[in-house]
């Protein structure tokens, strides 16, 4: 895959856009134009403009919003092939192009995500009514294994008018790092705002750092264990990382994997809207910092040393 490749998808999903736009505003347009002439008759025949008037053209307002609503979709539906195109270029080029700089035995598929049950098995995480996962990276950092991808989960609610809308609760990434030890317990670190109920069969522990006690609720089945893992330097760097991340970050030991969420609302290797030409250098810059959250929890956590292999 060569940038101008990637260029080319571009152009061609452009170009479809703006035909379809142009045809669906010639549809639109004399809707608004008739929109437009009521309003200013109505204006003219009534001193009184207001909501009795507005009430009255109400329904040729919804109208024209429900072209304009269906126009898009319609837009999106017909450009489906080219957008899917541009999207395998941009990340066959942007992203492959990047994760083989740093990584090795690597299997990335942007379509596939986390399966859901991996995290729900965890109890990390409430994974909601609706879930997404995609970009999904397996590879190996410094001979740790580790797999990736992005999550968003959202909860449907009722207003008291009985209509329902669905709220992000997570939108981030799940890192998953895979060592030849074993734990023998369990561990769990998550922020001290988090409401998510996490202790089952896990016992409450704090370690020897105010500040880290402040940021952080430790939950484990064995305390010497959890101590052992939760070295000054680990906590120093774990709370390093955490600050970066607005401290929406989560973490869990258990069999012979680390873990590892945050909720930091991006959406990693997307390509740019395909309105102007991409910047080759930004987006390739832009792609090695999603990269680099892998590797700064892998370096600063230092997963590669004794401890957990």
């Amino acid at each position: 895959m060569k940038y101008e490749d990637v260029e080319k998808a571009r152009v061609a999903l452009l170009e479809k856009q703006k035909r379809l736009r142009k045809k669906a505003l010639m549809i639109c347009a004399p809707i608004f134009a008739v929109l437009i002439i009521v309003i200013i008759v109505e204006a003219i025949n009534n001193s009184r403009f207001g909501v009795f008037v507005l009430a009255s053209i109400m329904p040729l307002i919804v109208a024209g919003i429900i072209v304009l609503v269906i126009s898009a979709i319609v837009v999106g539906i017909m450009t489906n092939k080219e957008t899917v195109a541009f999207k395998r270029a941009y990340k066959g080029y942007f992203v492959s192009r990047q994760l083989e700089k740093f990584f090795t035995d690597i299997k990335y598929d942007h379509e596939k995500g986390l399966e859901r049950e991996i995290l729900k098995n965890t109890s990390m995480i409430h994974t909601g009514d609706r879930y997404y996962s995609n970009d999904l990276v397996c590879a190996k950092y410094k001979n740790v294994d580790f797999m990736q991808a992005d999550v968003t989960v959202q909860d449907e609610h009722e207003d008291s008018d009985g209509d329902t809308s669905y709220v992000t609760v997570f939108k981030g990434r799940y890192m998953i790092f895979e060592f030849p030890k074993k734990f023998n317990f369990k561990m769990m670190v998550v922020p001290k705002w988090s409401s998510h109920e996490y202790s089952r069969n896990l016992k409450h522990i704090e370690v020897e750092s105010t500040e880290f006690n402040k940021d952080f609720q430790v939950y484990a089945e064995d305390g010497f264990e959890a101590f052992y893992l939760l070295d000054p330097a680990f906590i120093a760097s774990m709370e390093d990382l955490s600050a970066a991340y607005n401290k929406h970050v989560s973490l869990y030991f258990a069999d012979n994997k680390l873990i590892i969420g945050i909720n930091n609302g991006d959406d990693s290797f997307e390509p740019p809207k395909p309105n102007m030409p991409i910047d080759e250098k930004a987006e390739l810059e832009k792609n090695y910092k999603d990269i680099k959250v892998i590797t700064d929890f892998v370096d600063n956590l230092r997963l590669d040393r004794d401890k957990v292999k």
